[in-house]
């Protein structure tokens, strides 16, 4: 880590500890998103600075301490620390805790009620999904973005067609990486044609990358044409 990465990482995690400490010390002063925030950036901050067992640690306090809040910004929030905190023991190497951990997630929020938690749940799936193509678990990430691709699509808002065209591209380039082109040329081919027209900075990015990972499929097949 360099010097200035470390630095900021660890104002970032002063900040978070005087943040819990004031919230913890005064609860009128702010409310129980602004604490559970304040546990996550600690959490965070020490996964930066490279303190694994304590940024695992700290991502449980996090669920211990809010899982069961009725808030769904507060919940929104233990999303995203089980999350973290899975990728966090996969990149450690500890491929059973990290899946364990995600397993966790999805049987605590799979079914949640409330809009904005779904959503968030989506977008773990989204990541998880990404995170084991990365590590060579192509099979089980593509199964993944399918059921992203299967959930999203019940969902016309933006955040949601945003996550299908992620999905779409990222299940191409695995499907790439397996050798099975025909079904990667079928998902880009999707992806251009559902969003081929969309103004949306994320979407756009997709697009641009469908368009470069295509031709590259089409010179593998020998059938690319400048």
């Amino acid at each position: 880590m360099s010097g200035d990465r470390e630095s900021t990482a660890a104002r970032q995690l002063a900040e978070a500890l005087a943040r819990i400490q004031r919230l913890e010390r005064h609860p009128e002063s702010g409310t129980a998103e602004d604490l559970a925030l304040a546990y996550w950036g600690r959490a965070n901050a020490l996964r930066r600075l490279e303190r694994s067992r304590e940024a695992l640690e700290a991502y449980d306090v996090v669920v211990a301490k809010f899982a069961d809040v009725a808030e769904p910004a507060v919940l929104e929030v233990v999303v995203c620390a089980m999350c973290d905190k899975a990728e966090e023991l996969f990149a450690a190497g500890d491929r059973v805790a990290g899946h364990r951990a995600m397993d966790e997630l999805w049987q605590r929020f799979g079914e949640a009620a409330d809009p904005r938690v779904r959503a968030r749940v989506l977008g773990a799936r989204g990541r998880w999904a990404w995170v084991l193509l990365g590590r060579g678990e192509l099979l089980k990430g593509i199964e993944l973005f399918d059921q992203v691709l299967r959930e999203a699509s019940a969902v016309a808002d933006e955040p949601a067609q945003v996550l299908i065209a992620q999905a779409l591209g990222n299940k191409a380039w695995g499907l790439t990486q397996l050798g099975r082109l025909d079904d990667a040329l079928a998902s880009l081919d999707e992806l251009l044609e559902r969003f081929g027209d969309s103004a949306v900075p994320e979407i756009r990015q997709q697009i641009a990358s469908a368009l470069h990972e295509k031709a590259g499929v089409l010179l593998d097949r020998g059938e690319y044409e400048p």
